[in-house]
């Protein structure tokens, strides 16, 4: 064969098979997909209703961070006294059932969302702070109707030494703020408010009494029990609230 014939024919076949061949690259590309948690916007959801055992309910509640629903009762229409408050709750919770002190209630009261200082209870005497959405405090109002019932009470009467102190509240005291008194003393005290709306709470024996501006409010219970008790203000009256103590001796 001619040489000169076979080299031409030999690199076309090379260029041919070369055409005929390619590489096919496959690139698998793979997306993560990051899980994000949910953001929770402080609100209330919450319906009129009867006050059944001391207790109403709040349909629903979302917040932020750990806090609780707060009860207020009605003070011309905005939030005042203090008169029951949920467990902690966090991040959302459906039918919160809250106890309240329904004797202050009257025929409606505000449910608002106020923040733990982390030891996980509220006290009036707790920097657990209203939450606010946008400069605005969370809260919603609620319509009461009070269940009637009939109660049979036996009265036994008994004579009981009776101590009575006047007490002046301001901003942010009560004057005198320390009162001493005997186990079994019915404690009578007249507290005069000379500024603005305060409370005046002392849970060990069951007192919890709004103090209106200007007027002078009676409130009488029994010291029957021994010890040192911390009274305080209930309804919040500005920057040094919580300063606003005193304390009650039983001998």
């Amino acid at each position: 064969m001619n040489k000169n014939f076979l080299l031409p024919a030999l690199i076309a076949m090379a260029v041919l098979v070369s055409g005929c061949t390619s590489t096919t690259t496959t690139t698998t590309t793979t997306t993560t997909t990051t899980s994000q948690s949910p953001i929770f916007v402080p609100a209330l959801t919450v319906e009129d209703q009867t006050v059944t055992a001391n207790s109403i309910m709040v349909k629903s509640a979302s917040i932020d961070k750990p806090g609780f629903v707060v009860v207020h009762a009605d003070n011309a229409g905005k939030p005042g006294l203090v008169i029951g408050n949920s467990k902690p709750i966090d991040r959302t919770e459906s039918d919160v059932k809250i106890s309240i002190d329904a004797s202050n209630a009257g025929s409606k009261v505000f449910a608002m969302l106020h923040y733990d200082n982390g030891d996980s209870v509220y006290t009036s005497l707790d920097e657990d702070k209203p939450v606010l959405l946008e400069g605005n405090v969370v809260v919603k109002p609620i319509n009461l109707q009070t269940q009637t019932t009939t109660t049979t009470v036996t009265t036994t009467t008994t004579t009981q030494a009776v101590k009575e102190f006047t007490m002046t509240a301001s901003q942010w005291k009560f004057e005198p703020n320390e009162i001493t008194v005997k186990q079994g003393d019915t404690v009578r005290l007249q507290i005069r408010n000379i500024d603005v709306t305060h409370g005046f709470s002392l849970p060990t024996f069951g007192v919890n009494k709004q103090l209106d501006a200007g007027k002078t409010t009676t409130v009488e219970f029994v010291a029957d029990k021994k010890g040192t008790f911390t009274l305080a203000c209930s309804v919040f009256c500005g920057a040094g609230h919580s300063s606003m103590t005193g304390k009650m001796v039983v001998e």
